[in-house]
């Protein structure tokens, strides 16, 4: 680019329940500009997150939230709220260890890998490609569209809110749990059915069907 700026940036957590569980991610950026009233039409912003799971699968990944937007007029600020999902190809394993390059930053680019000669010039193409290969990803969805602030500022302004809602996550249970399941669903069919019989033989003999 012909010119780079560095914004301000500002990130914070809400925990509405107090269960140490993030709920909600909010994300403030200042992007300076030339001059006052000078704004913009559209906005990328890539933001990297740590994702930690918990419960059956504990397992940690870097996560990429997108947020791609247009204002069909110069704009000096945007406002921007979603929701962050997670998305698998594969049942997680809980017994698996931790891939090197899952829990690493997408963005993170290591020079000297094999990937990166193939990938010259660097694009945002290339790193979206290489983070949707992954097995376990987070995106980030719209739930209402963009407001754009037109009044004159200092600084471009763009305020992100990200709920957390909770996530369904498929995996490859333990022996040992597969073995406590099949138990239970032994002891669930075996103890009514015996119930059921042992009232069928008090009936029976106390009618005298049986001798």
């Amino acid at each position: 680019p012909k010119q780079v700026r560095v914004p301000i940036v500002r990130s914070s957590v809400e925990d509405k329940n107090r269960d140490g569980v993030a709920d909600m991610l909010k994300l403030t950026l200042e992007i300076p500009t030339d001059t006052v009233g000078s704004s913009f039409r559209s906005l990328l912003l890539l933001a990297a997150y740590t994702v930690q799971l918990r419960g059956k699968v504990n397992e940690q990944f870097g996560g990429l939230a997108v947020v791609d937007a247009s204002s069909p007029y110069l704009a000096s600020g945007v406002w921007v709220a979603g929701k962050l999902t997670f998305r698998q190809k594969q049942p997680l394993r809980q017994d698996r260890e931790e891939i090197e390059s899952s829990v690493q930053s997408p963005l993170a680019i290591d020079w000297s890998s094999n990937w990166m000669p193939e990938h010259q010039p660097l694009t945002i193409q290339s790193l979206l490609e290489r983070y949707i290969e992954r097995n376990e990803t987070v995106h980030f969805e719209h739930e209402v569209p963009p407001i754009w602030d037109y009044s004159p500022r200092q600084n471009f302004h763009v305020q992100v809110s990200i709920d957390v809602p909770p996530q369904l996550v498929y995996y490859v249970p333990r022996a040992s749990e597969v073995l406590k399941m099949g138990w239970v669903q032994v002891l669930a069919f075996l103890l009514p059915t015996w119930l059921v019989l042992d009232c069928l033989k008090g009936v029976a003999f106390d009618h005298q069907l049986v001798e």
